[in-house]
């Protein structure tokens, strides 16, 4: 891992800003002098990329429309459900008509079997909606 991290930051014409994600909900100043424990990081400095890493977590990227704030955001089932990519948005300081979200891949519900704490994290929080979640039963 850390001889891609090199060869990225060789390539960028930014200083990435590393983050240790940690499943959570925190959102940080990208700082590319230190590693930070958070999910999500944002900047308004130009030169400077914020930067996670993902594996079947969502990754997602925000904007402000005029250019000026930006933020990525690293969003397992648990940072989903405690509010990671609302609290990156809110870390723009912008009205959400201002905001452009890109989501990356991620893995899919076919391949993802969860138990039901997951169900739980997801509807026990408003707005609610059993639905997201739902069973699969083998025929």
């Amino acid at each position: 891992m850390a001889s891609n991290r090199q060869r990225l930051t060789a390539s960028l014409k930014a200083q990435p800003a590393w983050l240790k994600q940690v499943h959570g909900v925190d959102v940080v100043p990208a700082d590319p002098s230190r590693v930070v424990e958070a999910d999500a990081s944002w900047t308004s400095t130009p030169g400077v990329a914020c930067t996670i890493m993902t594996a079947d977590c969502l990754p997602a990227l925000f904007c402000r429309r005029d250019g000026t704030r930006v933020a990525a955001a690293h969003a397992g089932w648990r940072g989903l459900a405690a509010g990671v990519l609302e609290a990156t948005a809110d870390s723009l300081q912008s009205a959400a008509e201002d905001i452009m979200v890109w989501l990356g891949p991620a893995i899919g519900q076919p391949s993802f079997e969860v138990g039901p704490e997951v169900r739980e994290a997801f509807t026990r929080q408003p707005p609610a909606d059993s639905r997201c979640v739902c069973r699969q039963f083998e025929s």
